[in-house]
């Protein structure tokens, strides 16, 4: 970097009288200047003196001429600290225009002079102080307080923060740096003892101090040198007076007598490098230096009363003649738009080099760095910077304002402006813009009356899921030509997947994204209903069809008729008008008209739709119930205003307007209905005249939507409360089975959950049938066939684990590496490297799995990313070999153990410690999280198990009383009761104070398993066996003794109506338990129990896992000779 003069904004003067204080204003609008004189000078961006105002003086301390000693500016530039020699500090508010009147907040008299200021970035309330008398004080603006921070022997000479704004540092006159982290606001820590007062101090990559010892030093945020200059062999080289950062902290400007020196951050040596001087004769002492905050322009001022500005950019790019790309580091490029002269600021903030800098559309940027790709929007001035190497073969899309879309081979990722994480990523052959359709909605069910939802694809085990009410982000896209999968971006979860019989040629989700409609390769057209998972055929032979934009109306083209589809919930009612002639090329939708474009040949013919109709669509999901009246009452009434009257009936009924109800049903000539909400609405209104209000009960609970759990049946009911709250209730229905009567179990819920009225009878019903369904396909037993059989490591393989999906498994090894597999091909995906040691434990952040955990014995853990295979966070926090980890329910939290004795827990989203949990004596060998609560339960090798309140750190509950080592424990499905086993041959289930002690096995229990519901616990052995006991009173059930050697590993299914185990003798076996009771003769030898037994044809092959995958349709296991194996239900025609 090079500074280039550009011009003098205020000449030298005669006599002393430097510049004390220079400042840009944090948007580089404003530049302040002060001196010796009583006036503040305010100055534009471009040099240009606009304003200056004599600062208000201290009403205590009376002084004739005081002086501004330090100012500076809040993160967002309307606020200005300014303070006097004459001991205050006062805050200014700062007009961001010019023109306007600036007022003063607040004056904060002191009893000794104040040195240095600073407003920390991220700090909106919160500025800093150091004085005369070594204190440190801070003002918080909002409480009117004022405080010390600490105070030091010798007066304060500079005063920084660091770039994120946590950490203070405050140098002093006898040489000492003290560091101070605002969070904790405890004591100082000494940073270092500099050799001489630290006059100029300044923090980007590194901290750079500099002062009368003639050298430059640069300090790592660890206190080792990174690099120093000395120049006491100069003899034209005096002391260092002032010091400027560039925005991204990879340059740095050291001002002294007539001359300044710029260093620069070599990123690929990691030194500072000198990259030149310059002298300038009479410059005289450099007082104080500003970097404007888009890094092109650097302000001096010198102890002569002069202040000049210099061009601080490396270099400038004309592109197309319209932009300018003005680089003021390797990381940081100002775009400016020559014909509107608006600038953006291109930043790289990993501090990357930017290349590679395109524009679309006049509007969408595109830069790469060698790690990065950065996208923006020009108008919104919102950037993103995503993890990526940028090999040119990328193609983009620009269609949706607020999302780009990068299409590679075989992938399409969005990345939404303003964000600098991937929003979602789909794997994808057919990229096509017209097969594949996103949908970003904000759904205004929270602002209006809430419509109930269900949601099937979204249930885990504690009824978690994405939610349709908020903004909705959803991508639909072909996985092959006949099927379209519709995927949640928020959660990763898949919403639909919609099997077809034809090629798919053409595919658009509506605004909304609940409906979606597409067209096959023989013209038909398809709308299908995401939310009841129906579809409708509405056309046979169709050339052109679209959503209309922004609303439900859909307009297609069927040879020389067009239909319009103005009420879509009612697909077979629409609108035709026949005679085209031509061919439908487009929809315009501007001021008001809403225009279908045809092309005939030589001309263009617009025919212009309802637009009345197209309203009322909007008005009703805005919830504008009596506009949508008057809207139908303006209309002759046909079949398909008919069906609108019947939807405003349904949506006034949810929402209590009984007045609106009426109406309809007297539109629609329903005379029994309206005379009864007629004769309803006459006995509230004479209620209302006696007791006030509406004359109704008001409705305390506005019904959300229903989540299905499957696994354990249940249905989570959301709805918000009379204090507009978001509540949730769960209706367990641990008992259904395949012979559930539906109609009483649905009969029930709404007799026992009042808040669910009887017009919601329908679906309840529905939803109990499909758990019904659900339960039925884990009662008849199919056989799994061997369908993989993969060794994708050279070394043993230690575990393995499956997504939710059932498409990918994670295999973890000696060889110091993961690897995650295709389950449907067998083929590697990813090959995850990092580790120093073996991977002993892995895990999935369920119900995402859209992060992978591993822990291994080089004494770290990892967390990847289960689509990308990318590193996100390495986990530091124990002190030797991790061998147990786990997540909890909601996704975000995990836990690793550790033969430390130790458990950290940790938050999974960005790799920090939550707590870490010290107690044991013995290894952490077992980890389980509680359901629903900030609990964890460890099993150690002391022959104990503790419960914590991980939120805390607290150990709430020790659990004693084996006799040998733990090897497992586990919460029950409601996390009232924890099972610990061990290797004194028993099981314990303990409901915190009480405990029941399960007995039988000779020797070690190696694992444990609770069915679903948790009313049942099984138990595997070293003896060979397995036992089953009845979780209320530990009864025995029944033992299996099928197994020749170790038992290692038991599972149920998730109906829990077959256990599965695996053995050291090579083989699984799944056994039939649906039908087992509590009596002794069961408690027998079950070997006819056993109905399969899966062998892999290795006959010196021996398990050390094994388990069903979450929907019951897989089974895989690990075996000790570095082979995974799976097993599919076989498919019967």
């Amino acid at each position: 970097m090079n500074l280039k003069y550009q011009a003098t904004l205020q000449p030298a003067g005669e006599v002393f009288s430097p510049i004390r204080a220079l400042s840009f204003s944090p948007n580089g609008q404003k530049l302040v200047c002060s001196n010796q004189g009583e006036y503040l000078r305010v100055f534009d961006e471009n040099g240009e003196l606009k304003d200056r105002f004599k600062p208000k003086p201290s009403d205590q301390v009376k002084s004739t001429h005081p002086v501004v000693t330090a100012i500076c500016w809040s993160p967002d530039s309307t606020r200005l600290v300014v303070a006097l020699s004459d001991f205050s500090v006062t805050v200014y508010q700062m007009p961001l225009g010019w023109g306007e009147k600036r007022s003063v907040i607040k004056s904060f008299p002191q009893t000794l002079s104040v040195t240095a200021l600073v407003w920390p970035p991220h700090q909106a309330d919160q500025f800093f102080f150091g004085m005369v008398d070594g204190k440190v004080r801070y003002v918080k603006l909002k409480e009117k307080r004022i405080g010390t921070l600490y105070t030091h022997p010798a007066p304060v000479v500079s005063l920084i923060s660091s770039q994120n704004g946590k950490y203070l540092l405050s140098g002093h006159s006898d040489g000492a740096i003290n560091s101070f982290l605002l969070e904790e606001r405890g004591d100082p820590s000494l940073f270092v003892d500099h050799s001489c007062p630290p006059m100029a101090l300044g923090w980007g990559e590194h901290i750079v101090v500099a002062g009368n010892d003639n050298r430059v030093v640069f300090y790592a945020v660890d206190k080792s040198i990174v690099s120093q200059f000395d120049y006491k062999s100069d003899p034209n080289q005096k002391e260092f007076t002032s010091v400027a950062l560039s925005p991204s902290g990879q340059s740095a400007i050291l001002g002294s007598y007539d001359r300044i020196r710029i260093f620069a951050y070599n990123t690929r040596r990691q030194v500072w490098e000198e990259s030149g001087q310059k002298i300038i004769p009479h410059l005289m002492s450099v007082t104080a230096m500003t970097w404007k905050m888009d890094g092109s322009k650097v302000v001096l001022g010198t102890a002569m009363d002069c202040v000049a500005m210099f061009d601080a950019c490396l270099r400038r790019i004309k592109y197309k003649g319209k932009y300018e790309f003005i680089y003021t580091s390797g990381s940081q490029v100002i775009v400016a738009n020559l014909a509107t002269e608006a600038k953006i600021i291109l930043k790289s903030e990993q501090r990357n080099e930017i290349s590679n800098i395109r524009i679309f559309r006049d509007r969408y940027l595109v830069a790469s760095t060698p790690n990065t790709l950065l996208l923006g929007d020009l108008e919104s001035y919102d950037l993103s910077e995503i993890e990526w190497v940028y090999t040119r073969n990328e193609r983009f899309s620009f269609d949706n304002p607020t999302i780009a879309v990068i299409f590679t081979p075989g992938e399409i990722t969005f990345v939404e402006y303003g964000n600098s994480e991937i929003l979602g990523k789909v794997r994808t052959e057919f990229t096509s813009r017209h097969l594949f359709s996103l949908c970003l909605h904000e759904n205004k069910d929270n602002k209006n009356n809430e419509e109930e939802k269900e949601d099937e694809n979204n249930e885990n085990k504690d009824g978690n899921g994405s939610s349709e009410s908020g903004e909705i982000r959803r991508v639909a896209y072909l996985t092959d030509a006949k099927t379209i999968k519709v995927l949640d971006l928020s959660t990763g979860l898949t919403r639909a997947t919609i099997p077809h019989d034809t090629k798919v040629d053409w595919l658009e989700l509506n605004s909304k994204g609940d409906k979606l409609l597409f067209r096959d390769k023989r013209q038909r057209v398809v709308l299908f209903n995401l939310r009841t998972e129906t579809r409708n055929t509405l056309l046979s032979s169709c050339s052109y069809v679209q959503w209309v934009p922004f609303s439900d109306v859909i307009v297609a083209q069927e040879g020389s008729t067009l239909s319009v589809w103005y009420n879509i919930s009612a697909p077979d009612k629409k609108t035709t008008r026949p005679g085209l002639k031509g061919e439908v090329i487009g929809i315009e939708r501007s001021e008001g008209r809403t225009e279908v474009i045809v092309d005939e040949g030589l001309s263009k013919m617009y025919y212009t739709l309802d637009s009345t109709l197209i309203e009322f669509g909007e008005a009703l999901e805005n919830g504008e119930l009596g506009k949508c009246a008057m809207m139908l009452e303006m209309l002759t009434c046909t079949p398909e205003i008919e069906a609108m009257w019947i939807d405003l009936a349904d949506k006034a009924r949810d929402a209590g307007n009984f007045l609106i109800m009426e109406r309809c049903a007297a539109a629609v000539l329903d005379i029994p209905r309206a005379r009864f909400v007629r004769s309803m609405n006459v006995m509230a209104a004479s209620a209302a005249v006696k007791y006030g209000g509406t004359g109704f009960i008001e409705k305390m609970v506005h019904l959300k939507r229903f989540l299905v759990r499957h696994f354990p049946p249940g249905i989570i009911v959301e709805y918000i409360d009379d204090s507009g709250e978001l509540q949730t209730r769960t209706i367990d229905l641990l008992t259904l089975n395949g012979k559930s009567d539906s109609t009483n179990i649905a009969e029930h819920i709404l007799k026992t959950n009042t808040i669910i009225s009887q017009s919601k009878k329908a679906q309840i019903l529905r939803l109990v049938q499909k758990l019904i369904a659900k339960q039925l396909e884990g009662e008849n037993f199919v056989r799994y066939n061997l369908s993989l059989k993969i060794k994708p490591h050279i070394f043993p393989v230690a575990n393995a684990v499956l997504n939710k999906q059932g498409t990918r498994m994670v295999t973890i090894s000696h060889d110091h590496t993961a690897k995650i597999v295709n389950t449907e091909t067998g083929i590697e995906i990813f090959t995850l490297e990092g580790h120093q040691n073996a991977v002993y434990c892995v895990a999935l952040n369920n119900p995402h799995c859209d992060k992978i955990i591993t822990g291994s014995l080089d004494r770290t853990a990892r967390i990847w990313d289960s689509e990308s295979g990318r590193l996100l966070h390495t986990l530091i926090g124990h002190d030797k070999e991790i061998i147990c980890l786990g997540s909890a329910a909601n996704g975000n939290i995990g836990a690793t153990g550790s033969m430390d004795c130790t458990c950290v827990v940790w938050d999974l989203r960005n790799g920090q410690p939550i707590a870490q949990l010290v107690g044991h004596i013995g290894p952490v060998v077992s980890i389980d999280f509680h359901p629903s609560k900030d609990r964890i339960a460890t099993a150690s090798f002391d022959m104990t198990c503790r419960i914590w309140d991980y939120s805390t750190g607290n150990c709430i509950h020790i659990l004693a009383g084996h006799t040998n080592e733990l090897s497992c424990a586990r919460f029950n499905f409601s996390g009232d009761i924890i099972a610990t086993a061990s290797h004194d041959g028993t099981v314990r289930l303990c409901n915190v104070e009480t405990g029941v002690l399960l007995c039988g096995h000779s020797s070690s229990v190696n694992w444990i398993c609770f069915n679903s519901t948790g009313s049942k616990i099984a138990t595997a052995s070293s003896d060979t066996s397995i036992r089953m006991f009845n979780v209320i009173d530990g009864h025995l059930l029944a033992i299996f003794d099928d197994h020749t050697d170790d038992v290692v590993k038991v599972c149920f299914n998730p109906q829990g109506t077959f256990l599965l185990s695996g053995s050291v003798d090579g083989t699984c076996r799944i056994f039939n338990v649906q039908d087992i009771e509590a009596n002794q003769q069961d408690a027998l030898t079950n070997k006819s129990k056993c109905v399969q037994i899966l062998r892999t044809g290795k006959d010196d092959e021996e398990f050390i896992s094994c388990a069903f995958s979450y929907d019951g349709e897989s089974i895989y296991a690990v075996g000790i000779s570095g082979t995974s194996y799976m097993w599919k239900r076989q498919v019967n025609d």
